[in-house]
């Protein structure tokens, strides 16, 4: 069943991953900024193309991607690859997994699997279900196969955390962008979730690689189509 529509626009957002005040806030637009992806790339850039995932882990080495912080160290060993999937009670897919071992890109907004990664992996991985709490609780979102919505607040929460629960786990990657981890096959796409806001950011991993390092957001080729996420994207 398809997730019910908002019955008025969001107004409202979440505080930001790394603020600490839970209080409902309205997002003012912020000032252009020209070197932000989502306004365009900056005069005279071109664009590279990556078609495997060295290529784009070289752009990374290479200090042109946009946030000098980044670094890439030596991938994740296979130890390192089970000890997380068996901390957070998931499986990478293999395409991810693939990228991890090749060279583990670190600093910015890119996810911690390696140094100290409790707090932020899961900090980033409550993300996408607080976002949607935030929703329930302030913007009025909810979702037919729920059942009714409580008139409580608390219990609304209640039910949607227990619902999400059953929701494949998603696995971040840079900054509010996830990989599904279910099916556990290579070529899921990539989503970007802020709040009940999720658009597609990459057909696949390489795709989400392009549209992240390249500053551009493209969509090619076919859209797998992933449990329970897939219908909540607009």
């Amino acid at each position: 069943m398809l997730p019910s529509r908002r019955s008025k626009p969001i107004t409202e957002r979440a505080p930001t991953q790394e603020g600490s005040d839970n209080s409902p806030v309205a997002n003012p637009p912020p000032p252009f900024d020209p070197d932000d992806p989502r306004n365009g790339p900056p005069r005279h850039w071109v664009s590279p193309v990556f078609t495997t995932y060295e290529e784009a882990l070289e752009h990374l080495r290479s200090g042109e991607f946009r946030d000098a912080s980044v670094v890439v160290e030596g991938g994740l060993t296979a130890a390192e690859i089970a000890a997380a999937e068996t901390t957070y009670g998931f499986t990478f897919p293999p395409d991810l997994s693939e990228f991890l071992q090749l060279g583990l890109p670190r600093g910015g907004r890119w996810a911690d699997w390696r140094d100290n990664p409790g707090a932020d992996i899961t900090e980033r991985m409550a993300w996408p279900v607080d976002g949607m709490v935030f929703d329930v609780r302030y913007n009025r979102f909810w979702m037919d196969e729920w059942g009714p919505r409580p008139a409580d607040d608390n219990e609304a929460e209640a039910v949607t955390r227990s619902a999400m629960a059953d929701a494949p786990p998603l696995i971040p990657i840079c900054g509010h962008r996830y990989l599904p981890s279910t099916p556990c096959e290579s070529g899921n796409p990539v989503l970007s979730v802020y709040q009940t806001d999720i658009i597609y950011y990459g057909t696949n991993l390489l795709s989400f690689l392009n549209n992240e390092l390249g500053r551009r957001h493209e969509l090619i080729g076919s859209i797998r189509d992933v449990p329970f996420w897939g219908r909540l994207v607009e």
